[in-house]
């Protein structure tokens, strides 16, 4: 009978590679704050009190010193290069769960060291131990100190994948007096652009930064209101109880803010603490840059550390108003020593399918349920009180309005923009804009229910009709004082040449300037067919200065002459005599014998024969046959501005969807900003 060994006896072998380093280090993280905060739960877990991170993109290096108990070179090789060590469930380690100054310990996985590959290709490893935990003031022990390189490790993995031993560093070169210090140098990252708001970055991923804890960045300290964004927010619900819970709740209080006590109990029955809260806009929680980190989150925080960085996207709800939210829920439940892990390898994530997460988001849902209805309400109530505060002239235009449901709707779209981080100038011109777009809407709606009433209904009618006036000539009365800012250009220009070159084009597609009546033009087909009887009429293809427009019933041709050229009415009478029959033909049998067609001849200087006695009467007389005009550049310009300056004159009173506009112009612009800029 043959007899072997144990290992002989072994139908399977399951071995361990260290290509699993590769794997679980370089490539789980992403970016230099989830890497740095390894390194910080580390130093936790090692009782430091102070952890200083300097990221130094000129040297190429980032260094984390930390002021814990440091590791022995047992330690450091049993532990610290122990891939995989489970701290929790050392028996022999009577700080495995709880450290010595009473703190819950973060790590679990005993992989975390491994990111740091992630952003450097060479770490170094400098510690000297307290050799009793339980007393700080204990003399520490030898220091300990080494280097791992990642193309050593790699190389390792190609030759046979087993042991990697990292090269001591010599015990003269150790220098590090207490706790333990980690050099990451030959990085694998842009440090500059990566170390770009590292401080607000880290202090969001920690919510135990108390004066037993700090965080050092480059020389500055981290404190909570480097990750507080409560105070971006308008309005903030509160969950559960304890202290946390009552410092929050105060906090708000004391601002004057709206906060609201919620029970922090989930359907599982299992407890969570912290706070949602709605900014006041959505760009309040942008991020500062393209490499900022948006603050429109809801976090979840585990035993002081992030766990998941937002949960909103893994919950049903995607209204609108899921777009202004923030806020952090500690969960410590999620990290039960009795319960399996539920983190991710990572350790940047959770298992979604784990019943504990289930159970977090089922809470999330239905209070984001309560969140919705409140943010509605509330945004509604303070959104109008704040543009009643700026302009009054708002609450006086709801006022007037009638129907209960009609100003509800009003008062709804009122909150809505006045809620717009916008500047005052911004914000005076959308408001305006937003009366006068609720009214055409409303007044559209109002249309729709005349059409249904007994048309007998006159008093009904002309309310409608009056309504839609006052909107219309509001609008009007815009448009009007746009083109008098138009001619007032105009007549800043007293060169001839500059302005038959400005006005040449602008003339053409804006006839308004010949008679305000001529708003736009129109019927492309025949414009295009009296063309080409003009060009066919004498008229020269390329010439730039006759132009045929119809709008409305009108049949318009217009003639530009230079401004320097001095003409005669018999000459332009020779020109029109050309085109105006075939035009006249063509158009009559197109629309009918009752159309006509008018010319108009804009010249730069009177005829020569204005001069003569009686010459403007027998011009008109030589041009009526073709009811055919001239007008001068100056004359037109002048003319323009007379028509629209009586219009404004005549529309002193106006109605109150105007009156309402001119006031909240004047409000906003005479009340200063805010900022006090």
């Amino acid at each position: 009978m043959t007899t072997t060994s144990a290992d002989d006896d072994a139908v399977y072998r399951m071995t361990m590679s260290l290509s699993v380093l590769k794997h679980l280090g370089l490539n789980l993280y992403s970016n230099l704050p989830a890497v740095l905060s390894e390194a910080v739960a580390n130093a936790w877990d090692a009782d430091a009190t102070r952890v200083e991170i300097t990221v130094d993109a000129d040297r190429d290096r980032v260094v984390v010193q930390d002021n814990g108990l440091g590791m022995s070179r047992t330690q450091a090789n049993e532990r610290y290069l122990n891939v995989g060590y489970g701290r929790r469930e050392d028996a022999e380690n009577q700080h495995g769960q709880m450290t010595a100054r009473g703190r819950q310990v973060m790590g679990r996985k005993g992989i975390g060291k491994l990111s740091l590959f992630s952003i450097a290709k060479t770490i170094e490893v400098q510690s000297r131990p307290t050799l009793d935990p339980d007393d700080p003031a204990a003399a520490p022990g030898e220091p300990v100190g080494f280097v791992m390189d990642l193309e050593d490790i790699q190389r390792q993995i190609a030759h046979d994948g087993s042991v990697y031993r990292p090269t001591p560093v010599p015990t003269d070169e150790i220098d590090v007096q207490v706790g333990t210090r980690l050099t990451l140098t030959n990085p694998s990252k842009d440090l500059r652009r990566a170390g770009a708001h590292i401080k607000s970055r880290l202090a969001r991923r920690f919510s135990m930064l108390t004066d037993d804890f700090t965080i050092v960045v480059n020389g500055a300290s981290i404190d909570p209101s480097d990750r507080d964004l409560m105070k971006k927010c308008r309005y903030v619900w509160v969950f559960g109880t304890g202290p946390l819970a009552d410092a929050l709740t105060a906090a708000r209080t004391r601002n004057g803010d709206h906060v609201d006590a919620r029970s922090g109990q989930t359907p599982g029955g299992r407890q969570i603490v912290g706070w949602i809260g709605a900014a006041k806009t959505s760009s309040d929680l942008r991020a500062p840059d393209a490499d900022g980190e948006s603050g429109n989150r809801v976090a979840i925080l585990v035993r002081g550390k992030l766990a998941r960085e937002d949960v909103l996207d893994a919950v049903g709800h995607s209204g609108l108003f899921t777009k202004f939210l923030a806020g952090e829920l500690h969960a410590d439940f999620l990290d039960d020593d009795a319960q399996e892990d539920i983190a991710t390898s990572s350790r940047q994530g959770v298992r979604e399918d784990d019943e504990r997460f289930v159970d977090v988001r089922s809470f999330v849902e239905q209070e984001l349920k309560k969140v919705g209805t409140d943010w509605n309400a509330l945004r509604e109530a303070d959104g109008l009180n704040d543009a009643a505060k700026e302009v009054p002239a708002i609450t006086d235009w709801i006022d007037g309005l009638k129907g209960h449901d009609t100003k509800a709707s009003a008062r709804r779209f009122v909150a809505r923009v006045s809620s717009m981080a916008l500047e005052p100038q911004h914000r005076r011109d959308l408001l305006a804009g937003a009366v006068v777009t609720f009214e055409r809407l409303h007044r559209r709606d109002r249309l729709s229910e005349i059409e249904e009433k007994d048309p007998a209904n006159l008093p009904a009618l002309l309310e409608a009709f009056r309504s839609i006036d006052d909107v219309e000539a509001a609008m009007y009365y815009d448009i009007v004082q746009q083109r008098l800012d138009i001619i007032e250009k105009f007549e800043g220009l007293t060169d001839d040449d500059v302005i038959e070159a400005t006005l040449r084009d602008y003339l053409f597609e804006h006839l308004w300037l010949l008679d305000p009546g001529w708003d736009r033009a129109t019927a492309p087909v025949m414009e295009k067919s009296v063309k080409k009887i003009i060009q066919k009429s004498g008229g020269s293809k390329d010439r730039v200065d006759i132009k045929y427009r119809q709008t409305g019933s009108a049949h318009v041709i217009v003639e530009l002459k230079r401004a320097g050229r001095r003409v005669s009415t018999a000459e332009l009478a020779g020109q029109i005599r050309k085109y105006y029959g075939p035009v006249t033909d063509h158009v009559r049998g197109a629309e009918g014998q009752q159309t006509e067609v008018q010319v108009v001849c804009v010249l730069g200087k009177d005829p020569v024969d204005w001069q003569d006695y009686d010459g403007r009467s027998i011009s008109r007389e030589m041009l009526r046959p073709y009811n055919a005009r001239i007008v001068t550049y100056a004359e037109l310009i002048t003319r323009a501005r007379q028509n629209y300056s009586d219009f404004l004159k005549a529309h002193k009173k106006l109605g109150r969807v105007r009156s309402t506009i001119a006031s909240i112009e004047s409000q906003i612009t005479e009340r200063p900003d805010p900022d006090g800029t």
